[in-house]
């Protein structure tokens, strides 16, 4: 039931539907959730989880980012 929780989030959170969440999803996803964490700290976890460094989050990515 975890992973498919962790699906039907990074599902909402892949707004355009492409299968990957980029930074921007990323940022608006999290700051809907509390609009007070910064666009820059929201950058930097998204930068760590990014491990292969293609600017976007796969699946396996935001589950271990989590």
């Amino acid at each position: 039931q975890g992973i498919e929780n962790a699906r039907r989030l990074f599902n909402e959170i892949d707004s355009d539907g492409n299968g990957v969440i980029e930074l921007d999803e990323f940022i608006v996803a999290y700051q809907k959730k509390d609009p007070s964490v910064s666009k820059e700290h929201l950058r930097k976890l998204f930068s760590e989880a990014d491990v292969d460094e293609s600017g976007t989050l796969e699946f396996d990515e935001f589950v271990k980012g989590k």
